[in-house]
């Protein structure tokens, strides 16, 4: 046996190219076998996303008292992910979408993300100190929507077309103020304004 790994040894060193790839195989086949062999708990095995899936709460499980979320009843405010269900109009019926809302100390807050069915991203928006904003994505991957306050309180909101180029053709820019929508444009497909209003109180 240890005729054979002098052998091996000696094979090795007079050939380098070959030595890097004997080690490489060597590690791959440990890792390989640790894998095979780990018996981790399921949960260790998910990234994030899934992890935040399984862990989120159904927003009917929220109860809101004196402007904080509480789970279920409990006494202290909630902590941890909102996972909520709306739809959302698209041609000649509505889809589906899942809400990922993050929630500390009974107060929405951070970055929240929405999902298609089919697991494509929808949204991306932000809450509580790291802002308001929100973007929304057509299942093609173009932007949708993107508004600077996704409470319509204070910012400017704008809708695209789903158009299959690169550019980005506005359908609709509106700004807020006070909750109170001041101003209003409108743009038809191909990219001509139809309408621009300035609202009673802008």
């Amino acid at each position: 046996m240890a005729g054979i790994f002098q052998t091996v040894r000696s094979f090795l060193r007079e050939r380098p190219g070959l030595n890097c790839l004997f080690w490489g195989a060597v590690l791959a086949f440990v890792y390989i076998l640790r894998s095979i062999t780990q018996d981790d708990p399921p949960d260790e095995r998910l990234d994030w996303r899934s992890l935040r899936d399984l862990e989120s709460v159904d927003s009917s499980r929220l109860d809101r008292r004196d402007g904080l979320a509480y789970l279920d009843g409990d006494s202290e405010p909630f902590t941890g992910w909102e996972r909520q269900y709306v739809t959302i109009e698209r041609y000649a019926g509505e889809i589906p979408i899942r809400l990922f809302i993050p929630y500390r100390n009974g107060k929405r807050e951070g970055f929240g993300e929405g999902f298609y069915p089919d697991d494509r991203q929808f949204s991306e928006t932000s809450y509580g100190s790291a802002g308001h904003y929100e973007i929304t994505l057509y299942e093609s991957g173009q932007l949708r929507s993107s508004s600077t306050d996704h409470r319509l309180i204070n910012g400017t909101s704008r809708y695209f077309y789903d158009k299959p180029s690169p550019e980005r053709q506005k359908k609709f820019e509106g700004v807020w103020e006070d909750g109170v929508l001041v101003t209003e444009k409108w743009w038809n497909r191909e990219g001509v304004e139809t309408s621009s209003d300035q609202l009673p109180g802008g």
